[in-house]
């Protein structure tokens, strides 16, 4: 599982529409909790902060859903339009979250994947979706 931790949107004239606040990868039995623990120690903030997860790319939702709110996120969680592409649906779920909030979204968006294109999705972020 991989996960990304993406915040607003970094200084004025910032390229990109948000920013990485966190990266986590997890392996095994338990590798989407595992991930989720540790994109939020590399962000530093607890899963209270988190605003809303979006999924990507989970071949057992229901067990994602588990692990999320294992985790104390308690945030809404919305499966990505793109979901069914794949590793291909993970960088475009992260350009998703990436786009300016919607009215009523605060916090982070955390963005769970289990096969992932980790490496399209930070260009994504960096390059500005």
């Amino acid at each position: 599982a991989c996960l990304f931790l993406l915040g607003p949107p970094g200084p004025a004239g910032s390229a990109a529409t948000a920013r990485l606040l966190g990266y986590g990868e997890g392996f095994g039995p338990d590798n989407v909790r595992d991930a989720i623990r540790t994109c939020l120690e590399d962000a530093g903030i607890p899963p209270t902060a988190i605003g809303a997860v979006r999924t990507a790319a989970v071949c057992d939702g229901r067990s994602v859903v588990q692990a999320v709110r294992g985790a104390g996120v308690g945030a809404g969680i919305a499966r990505s339009p793109s979901s069914g592409l794949c590793a291909a649906s993970f960088p475009l779920a992260v350009a998703e979250a990436a786009q300016p909030p919607t009215a009523g979204a605060h916090g982070p968006v955390l963005v769970v994947g289990t096969d992932c294109l980790a490496g399209a999705a930070v260009a994504v972020v960096q390059g500005g979706a």
